[in-house]
């Protein structure tokens, strides 16, 4: 698996160097170079025309030819003063597990009540993902640019109709800092939600089958660093590369059953992963009007989240059960600007309409974890199949004096694969620079 991970980051490069009309072979400049003196008294002999053949002039050797640092910062000030749009990004991690019980009559009590009939099957239970709904993992496109910037950031995203669940709306905060003359940045983010609980109840009510209630909280995600640098310029623009880490500073989730004077804990799966997401991006502005930006990324995680499962009645402690992996994803993302109105006097001052493309790729199909006696599982958690999303982004950015932009858009799913669990997005972003 970790193959195929490296071949992507080396597909992303070869195609992000490909954009480079500045990336041409040269040859050496020997114009300074001391001249052969002539041998006057020479003659060239022409008598054996089989050895002029054998004698072809050498290829002249080449070069490839190299970037100043004075050319990076260049282009760098160049886009800079060119204020042209973040990415808007568009991306929603964490549908709820599908859960099947295969055998309630192996479960303890606190699974059951007094109506379960032995060797029942109970499917259609949906347990929250640990780290939160919408929280575990964050684009790094989202709100971001291939260019090192010194700001503040602000993110507001209302996802539609999330998985049968409801709206789901989320807020992020960050700060991003240039060093090194404006050629690399750092950045930290941090994101809440209002979502599904990481504590959710399983309800067995007397007469009717038992589920999982659908109980919405203020969730805090996991904090996201990122470190950003300029690699080398462009006729019109720049490509960048760098990497982001995940923390897992999300709650792990809980589900515990309905007693609500002794509740037992049922099942608990740890948020411990932490994330790794190498990039390559790059900007391009053609002209004055237009600009051309791409992102491409990877998100794996480097461990397991353990699961733990009650198998025997409580207080005794649960059954560590398996881990469950997150599956590595890849990102591509393609966006297009155009500077509309510009130098307006009033509130706004200028407005660039934005159109993006969005799509996320499982790398592989997604962990089932099932526990139990092989043939007859107690307990089946998560679906089978691969991650495949292509969302449409279509939006502007206001901006209101020197240093305020303001982003409003709207993200709609072009596809029905698996991933793709809301019906629409709106949101607004917003950048300070500093």
């Amino acid at each position: 698996m970790r193959s195929r991970q490296y071949l992507v980051l080396f597909l992303c490069g070869f195609i992000a160097f490909s954009f480079s009309s500045t990336a041409t072979v040269a040859y050496q400049d020997t114009s300074d170079a001391p001249k052969k003196p002539v041998d006057k008294d020479s003659k060239p002999k022409d008598d054996d025309p089989d050895a002029k053949d054998d004698k072809k002039p050498a290829p002249r050797p080449t070069v490839r030819k190299t970037y100043t640092r004075a050319e990076l910062l260049a282009r760098t000030r160049m886009l800079s003063s060119s204020r042209m749009p973040n990415m808007w990004g568009d991306f929603f991690d964490g549908t709820p597990y599908p859960l099947t019980l295969n055998d309630l009559s192996a479960l303890p009590p606190d699974w059951l009540n007094a109506d379960t009939s032995p060797g029942a099957q109970l499917k259609g239970l949906r347990l929250p993902r640990a780290g939160g709904l919408g929280l575990r993992r964050i684009k790094l496109a989202e709100n971001s640019s291939p260019l090192p910037m010194d700001r503040w950031i602000g993110n507001y995203n209302l996802f539609d109709n999330v998985d049968r669940i409801g709206d789901v709306t989320r807020f992020t905060f960050g700060v991003e800092k240039t060093f090194d003359e404006g050629l690399k940045s750092f950045e930290a983010r941090i994101s809440f939600a209002h979502t599904l609980s990481s504590n959710q109840i399983y309800r067995v009510p007397l007469g009717s089958s038992p589920f999982v209630t659908k109980n919405l909280d203020d969730e805090f995600g996991n904090l996201i660093l990122t470190y950003k640098q300029i690699v080398r310029p462009l006729d019109d623009g720049i490509v960048t590369a760098g990497i982001g880490v995940g923390l897992p500073t999300a709650d792990d989730q809980f589900l515990f059953n309905q007693n609500a004077a002794n509740p037992a804990l049922l099942m608990k799966v740890h948020n411990d992963a932490v994330h790794l997401m190498p990039f390559i991006a790059f900007m391009r502005q053609p002209n004055d009007k237009l600009m051309i930006q791409g992102f491409a990324q990877v998100d794996f995680a480097t461990s397991g989240n353990p699961v733990l499962i009650r198998t025997t009645p409580a207080p005794s402690p649960l059954t560590n059960a398996a881990k469950i992996e997150a599956v590595p994803l890849l990102f591509l993302d393609l966006g297009l600007a155009y500077k509309w109105i510009e130098n307006r006097e009033g509130l706004i001052n200028a407005v660039t309409p934005l159109l993006e493309l969005h799509y996320s790729l499982g790398m592989r199909n997604r962990d089932q974890l099932q526990f139990g006696q092989p043939g007859s599982q107690v307990f089946d958690f998560e679906t089978s199949g691969r991650i495949s999303v292509l969302n449409l982004t279509a939006g502007a950015s206001l901006q209101m004096g020197d240093s305020i932009f303001v982003r409003p858009a709207v993200s709609i799913p072009l596809s029905n694969g698996a991933g793709a669990s809301y019906d629409y997005e709106f949101g607004v972003h917003v950048n300070i620079l500093r």
